[in-house]
């Protein structure tokens, strides 16, 4: 299910088939090879996250909140991803997220 966010911003599940592949365009997709290879189209790790398609289809916006301990200690909200292949320019597009992300997280 999606919903639909005042401007740029589409929320959708982490395993959408149009983010889906503007994530495999990502650099971050060639170190996850394996699971393009079994036909896995969940890009996200394990916790919480917050997967945001731009209404023209062509951005994505993915944070993550990892609800158990990570090896590295960080904590929090990371961007997992952010690809523009023409949605607008890239700084109002990841402002925009930001807030949103923020806001969410506050509720």
């Amino acid at each position: 299910m999606s919903w639909l966010i005042d401007g740029h911003w589409l929320s959708v599940r982490r395993n959408d088939p149009r983010a889906y592949g503007l994530w495999r365009r990502h650099y971050s997709a060639e170190k996850n090879w394996r699971w393009r290879a079994v036909g896995c189209t969940e890009f996200m790790g394990p916790g919480e996250t917050l997967v945001l398609l731009s209404t023209c289809g062509r951005a994505l916006f993915a944070w993550q909140r990892n609800t158990i301990a990570r090896l590295d200690g960080q904590t929090g909200v990371c961007c997992t991803v952010f690809r523009n292949e023409g949605a607008g320019r890239s700084s109002d597009l990841i402002r925009e997220a930001d807030a949103l992300a923020c806001h969410l997280r506050r509720r």
